[in-house]
């Protein structure tokens, strides 16, 4: 077993053993190439920190890792760990993250962050003995909207300069939903606002898979039906259920939203840090 970059696999061979590892998870997760290459844009995953376990030339595990810089720190992103069945029980996580610790001091990580289906207990047990701790629980709902008339409407923006985290934030996105990764790949996400003149009272950013990244609306302007006109926005846009992932358990006003919506709980995540890699 060699346990080595992932800087000469092809994108095809990834999808196959992304896919061959997700295939019994928890919750069903299946990429394409266009949406597996999507997540290595916007999260800044890197292949070359990234670790590959290959058997006799042949992937059959890997980590993806992503790197980004912020306020003079710099964190490593686990954005998805696999082994395919046939090759679990080996440890090969634990030898993954040995391998590449020398590396990742070389690029001067401060902390690594990643998110774990709470359900997933050896997955959270294996972290926690790899040094990361429970930093926040993290919700996940899906569901469809009824489609009514709206008075507002609806504008396209073609950036995300006007968010302003202290106007419409209540916490913080998590990493494959903030606007650093956003902004990677801006051209594959679609931006909407709701205004009153120039003022921008709402907006939401979403893939056309239905996948909403942000939603928001200024605490001034909330309980007028600005989300729920945005949602059916993006319902109509998209024609498919709508994934609203991560949300931060003390986000109330947000879970309490989309639950009188009728969308659903699907799981729970925890949000774990390592200061120690």
């Amino acid at each position: 077993m060699e346990i080595l970059p992932l800087t000469n696999c092809t994108l095809p061979d990834l999808v196959k053993v992304f896919n061959d590892s997700f295939a019994d998870y928890l919750v069903k997760v299946q990429v394409t190439e266009d949406s597996l290459q999507l997540k290595i844009d916007s999260e800044n995953i890197k292949r070359d920190i990234s670790a590959g376990c290959f058997h006799n030339g042949t992937l059959v595990g890997f980590i993806l890792n992503a790197i980004h810089e912020e306020k003079g720190k710099v964190a490593v992103y686990n954005a998805a760990t696999g082994i395919v069945p046939a090759f679990r029980g080996l440890k090969l996580p634990y030898k993954m993250y040995d391998t590449f610790k020398p590396l990742l001091r070389e690029k001067k990580v401060n902390y690594g962050i990643l998110e774990v289906i709470c359900d997933n207990i050896r997955a959270v047990k294996l972290y926690e003995n790899l040094g990361y701790t429970k930093q926040r629980l993290l919700k996940c709902y899906s569901g469809t909207i009824s489609i009514n008339f709206s008075e507002y409407n609806i504008n396209t923006q073609n950036n995300i300069d006007f968010i302003i985290p202290e106007i419409f934030w209540d916490v913080q996105p998590s990493w494959g939903h903030d606007t650093h990764s956003i902004g990677r790949a801006l051209d594959d996400h679609t931006i909407i606002t709701i205004k009153d003149n120039d003022t921008i009272l709402g907006y939401a950013i979403y893939t056309q898979t239905g996948r909403v990244k942000q939603l928001a609306v200024q605490p001034k302007y909330r309980r007028q039906g600005i989300g729920t006109a945005l949602l059916q926005y993006i319902s109509t846009d998209c024609g498919c259920t709508l994934s609203v992932f991560n949300i931060d358990e003390k986000c109330n006003a947000a879970l309490d939203f989309l639950s009188s919506l009728g969308f659903r709980h699907v799981a729970d995540q925890y949000e774990m840090v390592n200061y120690n890699l």
